[in-house]
């Protein structure tokens, strides 16, 4: 007994017509997805870059106002003093100092307006002629804009009007005093009454605690002179010559 099969083919009309549906829908469908993120991206970066603008505007608005506001409050910096002194034995002096060119700076003493004058174009200034008063004075200064805008006080200085001389005391040599030994080397010695600086003869010789002094000579036979000078913190001075003969034997 044999079996046959018969093998029918199927329609290759109906096969095309269901892949061009099926590929059409795919087709729109993919459209369809391009086109809902080609939009969702058009939209994101155009909001983007409106909210960005606009905190951006609001931020360069509020910049200014603030960089307006800062300026506007900002003060001018403290000038700066120089070289003050502590003592002094004038009556009348100057002071120099540093600050913002164009500024115009005051000098106040124990409180009291004094002067004023305009900072140059290199920054500097100078009060002068400043009249002392007897005594201790306390000074400081300040400078102010062209929008009346006035800085803190500079450092404040107390500075002492001394004009006495200090009181310089030669325990030896005495004037004219013979010195005779081997070695031509002596030690001069001596007090002051305050703090001072002692030369003899343009070299300093060192005080201790006591304000006493001693420094080493060194001789040559016959006249030998000397000038002992104690000068005070205010500039005060005192002069004491003294002649040492020496005799070598």
């Amino acid at each position: 007994m044999s079996i046959s099969y018969r093998v029918v083919p199927r329609s290759r009309s109906k096969m095309s017509m269901e892949d061009k549906k099926l590929t059409g829908r795919l087709f729109l469908m993919l459209s369809g997805i391009v086109f809902l993120i080609g939009l969702f991206y058009f939209w994101f970066f155009i909001a983007t870059a409106n909210i960005n603008n606009f905190w951006g505007f609001l931020r360069g608005q509020n910049g200014k106002e603030a960089t307006a506001s800062s300026s506007f409050n900002a003060l001018p910096s403290p000038p700066t003093l120089a070289d003050v002194p502590e003592f002094i034995n004038k009556k009348s002096f100057n002071i120099k100092g540093y600050s913002d060119p164009g500024l115009k700076a005051t000098l106040y003493i124990n409180e009291m307006k004094s002067g004023d004058t305009i900072v140059d174009s290199s920054g500097n200034f100078l009060f002068s002629d400043i009249k002392f008063p007897t005594g201790s004075i306390t000074l400081y200064a300040k400078v102010k804009n062209s929008k009346e805008q006035e800085s803190s006080p500079s450092k404040s200085y107390t500075v002492t009007f001394d004009e006495t001389a200090p009181k310089l005391t030669i325990d030896k040599p005495k004037d004219g005093e013979k010195f005779t030994d081997p070695s031509p080397f002596y030690t001069a010695e001596g007090s002051v009454d305050e703090d001072a600086t002692v030369y003899v003869n343009d070299h300093q010789a060192g005080l201790d605690a006591d304000k006493k002094f001693s420094i080493v000579l060194n001789l040559k036979e016959g006249d030998n002179f000397f000038k002992f000078k104690a000068v005070d913190k205010a500039g005060n001075e005192v002069i004491i010559d003294r002649k040492l003969v020496y005799a070598k034997p």
